[in-house]
């Protein structure tokens, strides 16, 4: 019996290993889930619910040309909660391109470039406490600059494109079975969110698990840095092409506010929506808008799961809402009916001779807590 030297064995298994990985690169390419290969201008589907997957590939619906005409941007807050089916948007040709974990610097050098390369008419902008940061993600995406000049994101896009365990799955379910996969220009699909919630637990522990994942990721005091020159080329950009920007503060349960604020302490958090009120303001935006006092925020655990009544919660849990709070904060934004004080009823119109009274009613509000 013929023997084989080492080296034989060892470029043999190297061999059928890089053979192996290309069968499902090409397997993955075939499939083209994530619409990254074949320019069909198709809607891409796919099953992910790992944030790094899902920045990915909201990253790559933003760089190419879908010509959507509405979108919003935001945390994972937006991606929860904003339907793009709402009638809102006037138009189908609408993107969720909020990310997971992203910071406002990302996310507004994003807006820019959307602004630029696709056709929109309208664009929501919803603003979170929290994510004016420096961005924690080691691949920070630059959109001002064309993506092959970065290789480590490159590189980090491909492997999850096409070699990652999750798209194979989604390769081997979208060739395989009728299973509905996730739309990738919409929000997320909060039944399939819900089922996971519950999986977990009822809203207790979801609640539970969310105050420790908070604690791990935002457990470190930073001060909320508002870079006023990228929001003014935001509203240039927009000014240039007839965008309408909407902005929104992003209502938060008061489980969270009680976490920021005894991380940062209220005074920090008034100073913050005051500096970035000030500048929509001073830089000559009219739809700026706020709805901390709606009834939601306010209400404890029990009387979510009350509320619910064995459907879809407000809240999954203290940190993100569902779209049965999105499409009444949408419903608010389509009526046109805003109040110029705060109110459970009605979403908040923030102008300049109502700034001042609006921080005193969240110094009350949230001082209570």
């Amino acid at each position: 019996m013929k023997k084989f030297s080492p080296q034989i064995y060892l470029a043999t298994a190297c061999g059928a290993a890089l053979a192996l990985l290309g069968v499902v690169a090409f397997f993955n390419a075939f499939t083209d889930n994530h619409g990254l290969v074949f320019n069909l201008n198709r809607r891409p589907l796919a099953r992910a619910f790992d944030p790094s997957e899902i920045r990915v590939l909201k990253r790559n619906l933003i760089y190419r040309r879908y010509d959507y005409e509405t979108a919003v941007f935001g945390t994972s807050r937006a991606l929860y909660g904003f339907d793009c089916s709402h009638p809102f948007w006037g138009t189908q040709n609408a993107i969720n391109a909020a990310m997971p974990g992203i910071t406002f610097q990302e996310m507004g050098e994003a807006i820019c470039h959307f602004i630029t390369h696709q056709r929109p008419k309208k664009i929501l902008i919803t603003l979170d406490y929290g994510s004016f940061t420096p961005s924690k993600d080691p691949f920070h995406y630059d959109f001002q600059t064309h993506p092959a000049k970065h290789l480590g994101q490159a590189a980090n896009d491909l492997f999850i494109t096409f070699l990652s365990v999750d798209t194979l799955t989604q390769s081997l379910v979208s060739l395989c079975s009728k299973q509905r996969l996730y739309d990738l220009h919409a929000a997320l699909d909060n039944q399939t969110v819900l089922a996971r919630t519950l999986k977990q637990g009822d809203l207790h522990k979801s609640f539970q698990k969310a105050e420790v994942r908070c604690a791990e990721f935002w457990g470190k005091s930073e001060p909320q840095m508002i870079d006023s020159n990228l929001v003014r080329r935001i509203i240039l950009e927009a000014k240039k092409r007839d965008v309408e920007l909407f902005w929104l503060f992003n209502p938060f349960h008061h489980h969270l506010v009680s976490f920021f604020k005894k991380r940062d302490g209220l005074q920090a958090m008034l100073d913050w929506r005051r500096e970035m009120a000030e500048l929509l303001l001073e830089s000559g935006e009219r739809r700026v808008f706020a709805w901390d006092g709606c009834k939601p925020v306010s209400l404890s655990i029990d009387e979510l799961i009350q509320e619910a009544r064995g459907g879809l919660p407000l809240f999954f849990e203290m940190s993100h809402f569902s779209q049965r709070l999105g499409n009444r904060m949408l419903d608010q934004l389509a009526s046109g009916n805003h109040t110029t004080r705060d109110s459970p009823e009605q979403m908040l119109l923030i102008q300049k001779d109502n700034l001042s009274l609006h921080l005193q009613t969240l110094a009350e509000l949230w001082g209570a807590l």
